[in-house]
């Protein structure tokens, strides 16, 4: 059972970020959560903002398409089927081709327990749903993704 706490309006950035540049237009996400109306509304929020977006709707689905398509940015729910997000993100942190992705946990989990859990594995970010928008886009605009960060993708694999 998913819970919140009174951090549910809380935005809990887990390693400080000096005086952020905005986050650019036009980049992409993988958003994961195995709610698929929670997934698709978060993705048109995301698309309305410029984003190319890619949805699974559990662990080993993210981990493949993230690997495929290299996103920019993961937006990651804690509570899914197969892996959690936990384990998700652990993966993710640990694969070469996403060393430069950012992972933000979006879910249903807030407190502090789960909070540091983030952490360890590796979240730059946890939110607590229902998100709010304009935090999200405070989350957002605390990078700089250059395109030329992204690694270029091997010959022969899909795009």
């Amino acid at each position: 059972m998913k819970t919140r706490d009174s951090r549910s309006s809380k935005v809990s950035p887990l390693s400080p970020i000096p005086n952020p540049p905005a986050f650019r237009q036009g980049r992409r996400a993988l958003v994961v959560d195995d709610n698929m109306d929670g997934a698709s509304v978060l993705a048109e929020a995301l698309r309305m903002r410029g984003h190319e977006v890619l949805i699974a709707h559990d662990g080993r689905s993210a981990l493949q398409q993230a690997i495929q398509h290299r996103p920019d940015i993961v937006l990651l729910d804690i509570g899914l089927p197969d892996l959690d997000g936990y384990e998700v993100a652990i993966r993710m942190r640990s694969e070469p081709r996403l060393i430069s992705t950012k992972v933000i946990a979006v879910t249903g989990f807030g407190k502090d327990q789960h909070h540091g859990r983030s952490a360890e594995a590796g979240f730059a970010f946890h939110l607590v749903k229902p998100i709010d928008l304009a935090q999200l886009d405070a989350v957002l605009a605390t990078w700089q993704i250059d395109a030329g960060e992204r690694e270029p993708k091997p010959a022969g694999e899909p795009v």
